[in-house]
């Protein structure tokens, strides 16, 4: 069995294999170099398990494969002198030129718009490493300052400098699986999003009617409602629209998507929205007869509509925002996720929630206005529900909760005004009275404790009001002045004895809140 050595070196602790008399008659040594402990361990089990796959034939596991493909130079012609790897196949690293031309070959999946970003890639590695510098000296260092360099020398934004970096990752992803390195240079390289939040612009409902006005044609206002109120992907989801995609009786659009049919998902259907509806209309009775596409005049899709936008825009007396089209649908998007399903607004703008998050919602105007209102139980909330309800939770609750209200209120008898003035004297005398003491008070002293209703004394029938000196916290309903007898828990108790007339009852003044259950009447 084969033995591990440590060493220490002036560079640090290095790691030896020594091999076992029963492995190797002469027990050669092989050396790791600079590596953990760990990783020393590893590759000494590795080892044995290549020495007993050669003594009895038996193939190597995988892992074992994948670990002797990705050796060092070093240790590699170590195992193949020992007879324990087989003679590397030596591929010819392609330059930096060769490889992204292999690689934008290679991906006939993708779109031709996708294809001229790759070679924007190109152009920026190329520019940066030269065309015939071979990968296989391209180190992480120098993948690092091709980023700084698209940032500080090109003088490209954020966002850009991320999505180039991710195109050159893949790149180089590819060279791995090529198997022309065996590590990617760019494999630590940051890459983050490329949004840019600075590039976000809302477009409000006015603004739009104004560009629409504004509009040269017909087929222009159609191209601004469609982005706008449709929230369509211009020119990719436009030019593919057809009148026979207007389904009219059912008030929906069938929108073809050439972005994401890679992904099983070749077109989506959207309502026919309310303002989409009358631009529609108008744009089909001045058509021609015979015309099949919505948009006629703009059928080359290298036609740049965003020029005859920006004309537009200014004639409406608006300052240009940027990304003009994709502001559009971002606007729509931001205006329906305050009142639609996330589900709904999957199918209709054919993007998940995250991608929404990420790429198209936006904070608004309306947004800073909302947040800066006195909250209130009767606002509605962006989801049609009065404050203080959960969002998961129904309306028919609340509405039990308001009617359990007004049934407590119910109880409480009609008032007379004849009799209640009459009432509210005699209470007036009784409430300066210092009530005697009858087992009302607090069962801790200082304290607060709950009292069973049977503990409150109650005055015998008949007698008028003012002729009983009613106890605190009983509740007797005046009646033709008689004392009908009613009962009622009471839930907390305060030392206050005084009384007064509220809705025909006689009531205690009490210091906090308290609340009536179960109440009978006799």
């Amino acid at each position: 069995m084969a033995t591990l050595e440590p060493r220490k070196t002036k560079s640090g602790k290095t790691y030896r294999i020594r091999l076992s008399d029963g492995e190797h008659p002469d027990r050669p040594r092989i050396g790791l170099g600079k590596c953990t402990k760990r990783q020393a361990q590893t590759a000494k089990r590795n080892v044995e398990h290549l020495i007993r796959a050669k003594t009895s034939g038996d193939p190597m596991d995988q892992s074992v494969a994948d670990w002797l493909a990705n050796t060092p130079d070093s240790l590699r012609n170590r195992l193949e002198a020992l007879s324990l790897a087989k003679p590397r196949v030596r591929v010819e690293v392609p330059s930096v030129e060769a490889l992204a031309d292999e690689f934008i070959a290679a991906r006939a999946d993708v779109k031709e718009s996708t294809r001229t970003g790759y070679r924007q890639v190109k152009t920026d590695l190329v520019e940066f490493f030269d065309a015939d510098k071979p990968i296989d000296t391209i180190t992480p260092a120098d993948a690092k300052q091709f980023k700084i360099h698209l940032g500080t020398k090109r003088g490209l934004a954020v966002g850009t400098v991320n999505r180039r970096c991710r195109r050159a990752k893949q790149f180089f992803a590819f060279a791995v699986d090529s198997r022309y390195l065996s590590e990617s240079p760019f494999a630590k390289v940051k890459a983050g999003q490329s949004v840019n939040s600075d590039n976000f612009a809302f477009i409000d409902q006015e603004t739009t009617e104004r560009l629409i006005e504004a509009a040269p044609d017909a087929q222009w206002r159609v191209i601004i409602a469609l982005a706008r109120y449709g929230g369509l992907r211009i020119p990719s989801e436009l030019l593919p629209l057809r009148w026979s995609h207007v389904l009219w009786d059912q008030k929906k659009i069938h929108i073809t998507s050439p972005k994401t049919e890679h992904q099983n998902k070749p077109g989506r259907i959207i309502p026919l929205f309310p303002e989409l509806e009358t631009i529609l209309a108008e744009a089909y009775e001045l058509a021609e007869a015979g015309d099949t596409y919505i948009i006629t005049r703009y059928r080359d899709t290298t036609q740049n509509l965003r020029t005859t936008l920006k004309r537009i825009i200014r004639n409406a007396g608006v300052t240009p925002w940027p990304r003009l089209f994709q502001n559009l649908r971002s606007s729509r998007i931001t205006e329906l996720d305050e009142r639609t399903s996330a589900k709904a607004m999957d199918l209709w703008f054919g993007n998940t929630a995250a991608v929404r998050r990420a790429h198209y919602l936006q904070t608004t105007a309306e947004d800073y206005r909302r947040a800066v209102q006195p909250a209130s139980k009767d606002t509605p909330d962006k989801w049609g529900q009065k404050r203080g309800l959960n969002r998961g939770q129904s309306q028919s609750a609340a509405n039990r909760s308001d009617k359990r209200s007004e049934g407590r209120q119910a109880t409480k008898p009609l008032e007379t005004p004849t009799q209640c003035d009459t009432n509210k004297k005699d209470a007036s005398h009784c409430g300066r009275r210092r009530m005697a003491r009858v087992g009302l008070e607090p069962t801790r002293p200082g304290g607060q404790g709950i009292l069973s209703p049977q503990r409150l004394p109650i005055p015998p029938p008949g007698q008028t009001v003012h002729d009983t000196h009613l106890p605190a916290f009983v509740n007797h309903r005046v009646s033709n002045g008689r004392i009908r007898r009613v009962s009622v828990e009471i839930r907390m108790l305060r030392s206050c004895h005084n009384l007064f007339v509220a809705d025909g009852c006689y009531v205690p003044t009490m210091a906090w809140e308290y609340a009536y259950e179960n109440i009978s009447t006799e």
